[in-house]
């Protein structure tokens, strides 16, 4: 009874740990962008996880909580075509969360016109960890919304809004490290919707001035015909 308590308080202990931001050395976060016109699919972005040089035993995970804001009104997450890469090692969503780990899953798109996905994984023995040291790189499968207005949309890893509000892991030494203290200057994961380019159909100014300059190429090539003939 004392070693299944001990079991329940440390798990306890460890999603606790994740609502709570720490202050050490975490791993560089950095993202990409992808660009495309309103109405495209499967774009791919990518969010990228580094661990060298930080406080975070990342080949001892014990707990990790991944999240993804970003805007519903422009763009859409295809999670089933996402890829989830683990240093080497790259999955399917559907094999990454079958096989690879055993997470609990949600998506959901919220009312406020915000899209958030949350994965979060917590092992069922307490005593089991993942191997993240070959760092992470999460490639999202976006598709842009018909209508979708042009610029840029961040996809965010939190939310100061939110419940619980920030990507976060711990390892087994119960060291947790929050993703909200990356520095913007390691770039932004992101959608950029272009402008359409309409096919550009002369004016009829422009049109006028053409016919011209043909009709005056005409003339002189006639007339350098008509005097080597006349020679």
């Amino acid at each position: 009874m004392f070693s299944k308590m001990c079991s329940w308080l440390v798990a306890a202990g460890l999603v606790f740990g994740l609502q709570v931001s720490g202050a050490i050395a975490g791993p560089v976060v950095s993202g990409t962008t992808a660009s495309g016109y309103a109405g495209q699919t499967s774009l791919n972005p990518t969010l990228s996880v580094a661990f060298d040089g930080t406080d975070i035993d990342a080949s001892a995970i014990a707990a990790w909580d991944f999240k993804l804001y970003w805007d519903a009104s422009a763009l859409s997450l295809n999670i089933a075509n996402s890829k989830m890469q683990i240093g080497t090692n790259t999955h399917t969503w559907t094999e990454f969360t079958g096989n690879t780990l055993p997470p609990t899953v949600t998506e959901t798109v919220g009312g406020t016109g915000d899209g958030f996905y949350t994965l979060s994984w917590v092992p069922k023995d307490v005593l089991a960890t993942v191997d993240l040291s070959g760092g992470i790189t999460f490639t999202a499968a976006f598709d842009i919304n018909a209508g979708a207005a042009p610029g840029f949309y961040g996809i965010t890893f939190g939310d100061s809004t939110a419940a619980s509000p920030f990507s976060a892991l711990i390892d087994a030494e119960v060291t947790e490290y929050t993703y909200d203290s990356v520095t913007s200057g390691q770039g932004a994961m992101g959608v950029r919707v272009l402008a359409a380019n309409p096919t550009q159909v002369p004016e009829p100014g422009s049109l006028g001035l053409l016919a011209l300059a043909l009709l005056g190429v005409a003339r002189v090539c006639t007339k350098r015909q008509a005097g080597r003939a006349s020679a």
